[in-house]
């Protein structure tokens, strides 16, 4: 079952693009990101039809017997030219392009999840948030490990509460300054992160159609 697979094939994306994304990311983390909300591609998460918080971002999780809250991505919009560089160089049919960012700060994971709207997350790191930052895949006891169709209430993300009700089955330290394509239809989450996080990401639906004539990644 694949989890994540790294791709030092495809390109590295061009310096502007780091440095517009670093900008944001910067600006939103020192409390100057009010103008970002209207540029947020992925509020339907987290907000109802009607604005209002649907509770997937407070969610809460138990760890070690301890109720904690959880970090949550939001993802902002780069503009044309970055979601065009997507389209010409990494795959023809990307959805919620832009920088994904890691808040609120004062929590240090986030917990077990998959993506909603998604089967994969193509994402190139910037800033990894610290210095042994995880990403962890589950299997829930007595369910599937691909969770396809999954969802929880209101239309959420689907997402498991105790962590004593998952088991491992994959663990990486990712690097920054390189693309990593993820399963986001597995349970995953991400641990010890001290500080700031942020990624290059879009939403893909396939594996056929990267830059290399059409042939899946082995």
């Amino acid at each position: 079952m694949l989890t994540y697979i790294t791709l030092p094939q495809i390109p590295h994306p061009p310096q502007k693009f780091i440095d517009q994304a670093t900008e944001m990311t910067n600006k939103f983390y020192a409390g100057e990101g009010d103008d970002l909300d209207k540029l947020q591609k992925n509020k339907f998460v987290y907000k109802k039809d009607d604005g209002k918080s649907n509770g997937y971002g407070e969610r809460r999780y138990i760890k070690n017997g301890k109720e904690y809250g959880s970090r949550r991505q939001h993802v902002f919009d780069m503009g044309q030219e970055w979601d065009q560089w997507v389209k010409d160089n990494l795959h023809p049919f990307p959805w919620e392009c832009g920088v994904s960012v890691s808040m609120p700060p004062e929590w240090t994971f986030q917990g077990p999840h998959c993506d909603l709207r998604r089967r994969y997350a193509l994402n190139y790191i910037i800033d990894c948030g610290g210095d042994n930052v995880r990403t962890v895949w589950y299997k829930e006891r007595g369910y599937p490990i691909e969770r396809l169709h999954e969802t929880g209430p209101e239309g959420m993300s689907y997402w498991v509460q105790n962590y004593d009700d998952v088991e491992v089955i994959d663990d990486v330290c990712f690097s920054p300054g390189i693309w990593v394509l993820l399963s986001t239809k597995i349970l995953h989450s991400v641990e010890n992160v001290t500080g700031p996080r942020s990624f290059l990401t879009a939403s893909i639906p396939d594996m056929d159609q990267f830059p290399w004539n059409n042939r899946k990644p082995k």
